[in-house]
């Protein structure tokens, strides 16, 4: 007998500074798989439920660190990041959101020096 797993509920932080004045969640059912990444969730978001999503990879692999996001409250590569229940996706702290889970690295919001660091 075959039994279906339990979608994976995914809350994903939205917010696009142009037109938002505050940040909104937004859930998503997304089908569960093993060994499913935190990335091959978002692009399925993207593609099946909304176009709309932004979030930034590109080598897939965990070496470029483009897809950095906030995984259920820890600084995560999506690419490398294997899914183990439900999800709560957000932009990683510090830096300008362009929108939604995308960030622009090359304006941190904090200077490492105010963060405690050399």
């Amino acid at each position: 007998m075959s039994r279906t797993a339990r979608p994976i509920t995914v809350t994903v932080r939205r917010f696009d500074p142009g037109h938002d004045t505050q940040p909104r969640y937004e859930r998503f059912e997304v089908p569960s798989s093993h060994g499913l990444s935190v990335l091959q969730v978002m692009a399925q978001i993207y593609e099946q439920s909304s176009p709309s999503l932004a979030f930034m990879y590109s080598c897939r692999l965990g070496k470029c660190t483009s897809c950095h996001v906030r995984v259920n409250g820890k600084v995560r590569l999506a690419c490398s990041t294997i899914v183990d229940g439900d999800l709560v996706l957000e932009p990683v702290p510090h830096y300008a959101v362009i929108r939604d889970l995308a960030v622009d690295w090359s304006r941190p919001l904090v200077s490492r020096r105010e963060k405690g660091g050399a």
